[in-house]
């Protein structure tokens, strides 16, 4: 089965330590923006990577139980892809789904269920990753589901939110999957990622195109 013909390519999007940092360390992000620029670059390049289809946001964050706030994040994709000429954030309208609104837990849980959802439906994703500050992986909430989870994380710094390098990292863990296998990643992708684990320099050199060119529109 494509990646097209199936569920796609996931990409679950948290917004607090993702988007927007946050903490006593965090850069203060200045008005009228919402979110740091440098975390909505690095998503651009996200979605702007050569994958077979283009990938698809579900939002996982906590802003999915607020319309006012899913307009708020919509908005800040307008506001940057018209800053930035060649963002696929310009065109992103719209969530592909959310999460449920109507039970919160455990962040790992939740999408769980959605993925559990949508096997049932027969629209699995091909491919799916995770973009959160939350530890979806270690801890006894987790445990159940690790192994579901293990090669599809991608966890940022609360007070940093996604880097360029990270994207970078979720694309490569999308193209493993894809390809059937899970060796570019040994358990998840974050900060301090494990001794050994590595990702297609060309992904990062792809990326890193994209970044300087929305770098220059700004």
């Amino acid at each position: 089965m494509s990646a097209s013909s199936s569920g796609g390519v996931i990409v679950f999007l948290d917004i607090d330590g993702v988007l927007l940092p946050f903490g006593s360390n965090a850069a203060a992000v200045e008005p009228p923006a919402l979110f740091d620029d440098a975390c909505l670059s690095a998503l651009s390049a996200l979605l702007a990577a050569p994958l077979p289809c283009e990938p698809r946001l579900v939002l996982s964050s906590t802003w999915r139980a607020q319309p006012a706030f899913v307009a708020d994040i919509l908005d800040e994709f307008r506001r940057f892809g018209a800053a930035n000429d060649g963002s696929p954030l310009g065109a992103v309208t719209a969530f592909v789904d959310a999460t449920s609104t109507e039970h919160f837990g455990a962040r790992q849980h939740e999408i769980a269920s959605w993925l559990e959802r949508r096997r049932a439906q027969g629209q699995a994703p091909a491919a799916w990753v995770c973009l959160d500050d939350e530890e979806l992986l270690d801890g006894e909430e987790c445990a159940e589901r690790r192994a579901m989870f293990e090669g599809h994380v991608v966890q940022t710094r609360s007070d940093v939110g996604l880097t360029a390098e990270q994207a970078a990292r979720a694309v490569a863990l999308l193209r493993a999957q894809l390809a059937g296998s899970g060796s570019t990643s040994k358990r998840r992708w974050g900060d301090g990622e494990e001794e050994g684990e590595e990702y297609d320099e060309n992904v990062t050199q792809g990326l890193q195109t994209h970044l300087s060119a929305v770098s220059r529109t700004v």
